[in-house]
């Protein structure tokens, strides 16, 4: 049912031949396109085929502890899943009185104002080109949102949600949110969805409606089979703006967690596609930089072994490998 080759090659990544000057060429979009060739070639399957390996696993742990699959992805949620959301009533803004309120967002206008101006230009750029996709993008401060999600700050659609304690750190000194800022635009903002979270998508929707709906109420999915990933890239692109009193993120700790609950949750074929065509997109993209892949691959070592990135794997079966991918993937022509 999923087939893959009987003979063992060693790993190594499809595109090795783009020259390093040409990866300036890649766009996030073009990078998630080879992200996915490059998770078919390691695996030998296709997407779709990875979705129904990733269902079999999850259906037979389902099976394993006496639960219908709707039941097991509830718990898995319930234990692994991040809290936040779904309900969480944020306490703090509305026990201000409006004259407070008011205070408060004099001052993040104030910090605003001191980033556009004085942040370093990567930075400066990060935000305006947030800012730029609408009146309602960009950096704002909304401290209901960060304490809903029990965040620091919180970014999607271009849209950059500040907290309380961003606005206090920030004060403090403009280049403790640096990272911050760079984690969420440059990072969760500029990364896209996931591919991890495809592959759970296509599993929800061949199970039954009513054991998706008992699925999805609890803790978000997403955070399971989704945020990891995208987590990780965020990390990545944080650590070179990062000084020693950041108060928020901590890439050599949250790296190797992330890797944890990735392995936690996918099979393990499946698991170490994802990993493996992450790290190569990590590889071919300009805006991380070489200390970034360096921490991202002494994670995997730690998480998966000393050997995992020079393990066998499955020849491509069905997959092309070489330069026409990167033609039919990108549509380039050379």
């Amino acid at each position: 049912m999923f087939p893959t080759s009987a003979t063992k090659v060693p790993y190594r990544p499809t595109l090795e031949i783009l020259a390093p000057e040409n990866h300036k060429r890649l766009t996030h979009s073009e990078l998630r396109k080879l992200q996915i060739k490059e998770a078919e070639r390691i695996s030998g399957l296709t997407m779709k085929e990875m979705g129904e390996l990733q269902l079999a696993y999850m259906q037979g742990k389902a099976d394993k502890a006496g639960k219908d699959i709707g039941e097991y992805l509830l718990d898995l949620a319930g234990r692994l899943g991040r809290p936040g959301g779904l309900g969480n009533q944020a306490t703090w803004w509305p026990s201000l009185s409006a004259a407070q309120k008011a205070s408060w967002q004099r001052r993040y206008d104030s910090v605003e104002k001191r980033l556009m101006q004085e942040a370093p230009a990567p930075i400066r750029q990060m935000l305006k080109e947030a800012r730029a996709l609408g009146p309602d993008k960009g950096i704002r401060f909304d401290p209901v949102a960060c304490e809903k999600y029990i965040a620091y700050a919180i970014c999607g659609n271009g849209t950059f949600s500040v907290g309380k304690s961003f606005v206090e750190d920030a004060e403090a000194n403009p280049k403790r949110v640096y990272s911050n800022i760079a984690h969420e635009l440059g990072g969760h903002w500029c990364y896209g969805g996931p591919v991890s979270m495809e592959l759970l998508n296509h599993c929800l929707k061949q199970i039954a409606d009513h054991q998706r709906v008992i699925a999805t109420s609890g803790r978000s999915l997403h955070t399971i089979f989704g945020y990891p990933e995208t987590e990780i890239y965020a990390e990545l692109c944080e650590l070179d703006w990062r000084i020693p009193t950041n108060s928020t993120d901590e890439p050599c700790r949250d790296i190797p967690a992330m890797l944890k609950l990735t392995k936690a949750a996918f099979e393990p074929s499946v698991a170490r596609a994802l990993v493996l065509a992450l790290r190569y997109r990590v590889q071919l993209d300009p805006h991380v930089s070489g200390a970034a892949r360096k921490l991202l691959d002494e994670s995997i070592k730690d998480v998966f072994g000393r050997q995992f990135l020079s393990q066998t794997i499955g020849a491509p079966s069905r997959v092309d490998v070489g330069l026409g991918v990167l033609q039919r993937a990108l549509g380039w022509s050379f």
